[in-house]
């Protein structure tokens, strides 16, 4: 991982992994830019300098870097997270480089991105769909590697995608820790509605994510707005660079007052 934080939802999830295995005494190193939240006395961490932006140098440089450094060792098991080092053996996948580009295409000029953003963005998602395709499809005399997407949406996508032949394939969803993330008792969900403004008898649906217009905020709030139902909010977790023009969305839909931006 580039960069492992408890903020980013996919790093989160490796830093569990990665804690929990060594918890149970695997000796587990670690190779990347930032090391944040992790108890290192557990884990080795193999500091990975380089750019931090743009993120294709971000990604590229982290990427030949951690493949040479990684031939000075001989590990039991090479675990990468996407196409991060081509070193790997098992490969944990969050999502499908070119499905993002599918989509990306259709939204067209209804993303509010600028000129350099949109050009930055289409190089890192096509340099990196060609290493995929290396990466992932099988081949004659190629040792089959082991794929762990996280939901059933994102093996549809990698069978879609690549020819990865009789590779294992095993949905893992991304680990979480129950004890911080667990259901709220009654006193703590009432006191977080009023917090946020909403009635303690609304029907609440949760927006989880960035990216709004990639993954969807708009036919959330579209289809609020087409719904009678006047007890049904939305609370958006996460934030975009283009939330001005959602806000105007709920607007333009009536349902302004029923949408919590929540940040």
């Amino acid at each position: 991982m580039i960069n492992c934080n408890r903020r980013d939802g996919s790093a989160r999830a490796v830093n569990e992994v990665a804690e929990r295995m060594a918890k149970r005494g695997h000796e587990v190193h670690l190779y990347a830019r930032k090391a944040e939240d992790l108890d290192l006395s557990l884990i080795k961490w193999h500091h990975v300098p380089g750019p931090g932006w743009p993120e294709i140098a971000d990604f590229y440089s982290y990427y030949t870097t951690v493949n040479q450094l990684l031939t000075k060792h001989d590990y039991d098991v090479v675990h990468s997270i996407g196409v991060n080092t081509a070193r790997g053996e098992v490969f944990t996948i969050q999502n499908i480089q070119p499905a993002k580009l599918e989509i990306l295409k259709k939204l067209g000029s209804d993303e509010r991105v600028s000129p350099p953003r949109r050009f930055t963005r289409w190089l890192y998602l096509t340099v990196t769909s060609a290493i995929e395709k290396k990466l992932y499809t099988a081949c004659p005399g190629k040792k089959l590697s082991t794929f762990l997407p996280v939901s059933r949406g994102v093996e549809m996508e990698l069978r879609r995608h690549y020819a990865i032949g009789e590779s294992p394939v095993w949905i893992v969803p991304n680990a979480a820790d129950t004890e911080k993330f667990r259901p709220l008792d009654s006193m703590e969900r009432e006191a977080w509605r009023r917090a946020q403004g909403i009635p303690e008898d609304a029907t609440l649906a949760l927006f989880a994510g960035g990216e709004w217009a990639r993954k969807g905020l708009h036919l959330a709030i579209q289809g609020i707005g087409k719904m009678q139902n006047k007890a049904l909010w939305l609370f958006v977790a996460g934030d975009d660079v283009d939330r001005d023009r959602f806000k105007q969305m709920a607007r333009d839909a009536g349902i302004a007052e029923r949408v919590v931006f929540g940040g």
